[in-house]
Parts: structure tokens; sequence; C-alpha cells
């Protein structure tokens, strides 16, 4: 699959539908799992994705070399997710009153505080790590498909996840352990 890539693109810089498709459809996962590593919001992650596709729209047909795509789509998701923090930056601040709506619902602070602690687990772990971690958990995607994506053996990606797993555990335990000494 990783030869056809530069035939594919040049097919979807001439703006055939099902090549474009194609291009979403294999590197739309990591794309996603980019933005919500470097985000950490799901929705503002997927919403960054989203313009990472429509520049490539836009912009493929100025990549010369087809088989530097996907170098050049994580550059362009970088600088994405760059202007996402520069825009929220510049954003104002909302109103003390707080949002019109209220919340969908009342979160259960035992299980916000438990997430927020994962959470922050999975930003600490290696990027690699982080990485399989989101495309497999968040994205669901296969192993054989991260694999892929990633340009590692599979085996790589196994090891990866157990990886993850144990330090995620381990993380945990310790935080646990400090919260229960505190209290």
């Amino acid at each position: 699959m990783e030869q056809d890539i530069p035939e594919i693109v040049s097919r979807a810089s001439r703006g055939e539908r099902q090549a474009l498709s194609e291009l979403y459809d294999r590197f739309a996962p990591l794309v996603r799992a980019v933005c919500y590593d470097r985000i950490g919001d799901l929705q503002s992650a997927w919403d960054v994705a989203q313009e990472v596709f429509l520049t490539m729209l836009v912009d493929l047909e100025k990549l010369k070399d087809r088989s530097r795509f996907q170098p050049w789509l994580m550059g362009v998701t970088r600088n994405k997710v760059a202007d996402f923090f520069r825009k929220k930056a510049r954003a104002k601040p909302l109103e003390e009153d707080g949002p019109e709506t209220p919340p969908a619902r009342n979160p259960d602070p035992a299980e916000e505080e438990q997430l927020s602690l994962l959470k922050r687990a999975v930003r600490d772990l290696p990027e690699r790590e982080r990485l399989v971690v989101q495309l497999f958990y968040i994205e669901g995607r296969p192993a054989r498909e991260i694999a892929s994506l990633l340009a590692m053996p599979l085996r790589t990606v196994y090891a990866s996840l157990a990886r993850a797993r144990d330090d995620l555990k381990r993380r945990l335990n310790r935080i646990e352990e400090r919260i229960s000494h505190e209290q």
C-alpha cells in the first residue's frame, strides 16, 4: 500500500474523488490522533483534523514530490494545531455568567477526576505509545492499520500497547497511593 501513495496523490491532485477518499480513509485516523495528542480535546481535535483535510484539498497540487505526502500532511497538521492555539489565545474569555446553555449532564465528580487522571497519564506517555493508544483505544483502529499508518512492524504496535498499559497502570497506581496518603 505504501508504494501506492504517490499514485493515489497524483490522482487526487487532479481532483479524482475516489483518490481523495482513499487518502482521507488512510490518513484521517493518524491526523485525528496527532491533533488529539496535541490539543487534548476530542471535538476540537476532530475540527482541526477537518481543517487539515480542507487544506489538503486546496494545496495538494502544490506538492511536487508525491512520495513525501505523509510528511507534508503531518506538517499541515502541525500548522493547523498551531493555528488552533493561536486562535484560542486571541479568543475573548466568556462572560462571567458562563455559557448560555447548561451542561448536558451533571458529571460525577469521582468519574471526572478519574478521567482527568487518565488523560494526564496518557499525555505523559512517550509520543509513539501515546499515538498508538489514541489510535487503538480512541479511534478504534485495528493494530494492523496502526502499523501501516505509523510505518512500524505489527509486533511494535502490540509491544507499544503493552508498554503503554503497564506504564498507565503504574502511573495511576502511584497517583491513587499519593491521594490515599493525603487523605
